[in-house]
């Protein structure tokens, strides 16, 4: 049976350290500000950003004052279009924030959110 893939809202504080996926993992920011080091490379992940993570990509985060982010953990190990973009923050357009923010009120009412 294919493993399904799995999307939450989660909320950030203090790193729990460094640790990698056997999957693609995507965050996109919805409150606050993520620091987000992937590979050793440091970013930020804001509303309106999207980072995506390989599989096997050593990644750790924290936020200083708390952030809230979707997170989509991908059942595809190998996919090429998510493979090109591995690494990387990118920003969302208009389209994808209309459904984040659709996806925060969906996701709030069926209380799916975790704590990391």
């Amino acid at each position: 049976m294919e493993a399904v893939a799995r999307l939450s809202r989660r909320q950030y504080g203090e790193s729990k350290g460094s640790h990698a996926h056997d999957h693609f993992q995507l965050l996109w920011g919805w409150h606050g500000a993520l620091e987000l080091e992937i590979e050793g490379r440091g970013t930020r992940v804001v509303a309106g950003r999207l980072a995506v993570i390989a599989p096997g990509q050593r990644h750790d985060f924290w936020s200083a004052s708390g952030s809230t982010c979707f997170v989509l953990d991908a059942n595809d190990s190998a996919h090429p279009a998510l493979a090109a973009l591995a690494g990387r923050v990118l920003p969302l357009d208009g389209t994808a924030l209309h459904l984040l923010r659709f996806l925060g009120l969906f996701v709030i009412s069926c209380g799916t959110q975790q704590s990391q």
